[in-house]
């Protein structure tokens, strides 16, 4: 049985459960599932890079934007701007290039405030599968994944603690092969540590 869109994960989910009952409910399980993979697994796949304009310090994050990566002042000259908490951002002198940034809501803030460029790359979220967006990379990549993290949670909405072990086991082994690859795609080759 392939499992490479949304129908056939439903599909799939109902002839593992062995439940013809679960129609109505199977799309749930599906985004509680999702919703956790969304979390521990932060894929190469949807890493994006953004160029935010930044006015009197303060731009507006992507919209698809779930986490940073490392962000850039871009211009002359270019440079890596360093990671603060907001309130040790706002503790900043506002003189200056910018140095620093932080992320509050739905906008980055840099310190010194200014107006630019802010180059960001950042974790973009995953696209929830629907009857519309009926595949997406996680899907592509790990189906066994999404099965096993979806019967989870339809074993735990029949209270049958045996599946509820059972499945919890082989997603947890496919989360830790997702981890472990994505590791590998990301960083390819052991890494080298070089004086300086």
């Amino acid at each position: 049985m392939s499992i490479s869109t949304y129908s056939e994960l439903q599909t799939a989910v109902a002839s593992w459960a062995h439940r013809s009952d679960l129609t109505s409910l199977i799309p749930d399980f599906i985004a509680l599932c999702e919703a956790d993979l969304a979390i521990r697994c932060k894929l190469v796949d949807l890493e994006g890079t953004a160029s935010i304009a930044v006015t009197s310090g303060t731009g507006a994050l992507p919209a698809d934007y779930a986490g940073f990566r490392s962000a850039k002042w871009d211009g002359n000259p270019g440079r890596p701007l360093t990671y603060l908490t907001p309130d040790a951002l706002n503790a900043i002198a506002q003189q200056g290039l910018p140095e620093f940034y932080t992320v509050t809501g739905t906008s980055v803030k840099v310190a010194p405030g200014g107006s630019g460029t802010l180059v960001l790359t950042y974790h973009a979220k995953l696209t929830a599968l629907s009857n519309v967006n009926t595949t997406n990379t996680l899907l592509t990549r790990y189906p066994d994944a999404y099965l096993q993290g979806t019967l989870v949670q339809a074993s735990v909405w029949a209270r049958d603690t045996e599946a509820i072990g059972l499945h919890s086991g082989l997603y947890e082994a496919a989360v830790a092969r997702i981890k472990t690859d994505n590791q590998q795609r990301k960083y390819p080759g052991p890494l080298q540590v070089r004086p300086r």
